[in-house]
């Protein structure tokens, strides 16, 4: 009986590691607007060796507010964010895509993360 129980238990490792590895790269989020002057466009978030980038297109001219991560949905997120920056392009150093799913990535109108939303992206597996 034990070793029906040991081999269930590696089938179901085995069918998550499988999971994990079916995660897409790059994973591309669709950046909705927030408010009538809301930010479009689009998130990537892209595995490079033991780093993942994240890179924002926001459409319709240059942007320059801040930019945060949190978990949830653009309907309902966690009170407080990790700060990203400013940037177009940032770098997460020794990070896998994974961390990621689950989490929405706001931007806010000025560089201040006190600064109402102007968009938000659902990081999904799929």
């Amino acid at each position: 009986m034990p070793v029906r129980t040991t081999l269930a238990t590696v089938a179901a490792f085995a069918a998550l590691a499988a999971g994990a590895a079916a995660l897409p790269n790059p994973l591309v989020a669709k950046l909705r607007p927030v408010g009538p002057h809301g930010a479009r466009g689009n998130v990537t978030l892209f595995r490079i060796r033991s780093n993942v980038d994240l890179g924002l297109n926001v459409r319709g001219g240059w942007w320059s507010g801040e930019i945060e991560l949190r978990k949830g949905t653009c309907a309902h997120y966690a009170a407080r964010g990790r700060p990203v920056g400013h940037s177009e392009q940032t770098a997460f150093p020794h990070a896998a895509l994974r961390q990621f799913v689950g989490s929405v990535v706001l931007l806010h109108r000025t560089r201040d993360l006190g600064s109402p939303v102007a968009g938000c992206a659902e990081i999904r597996a799929s």
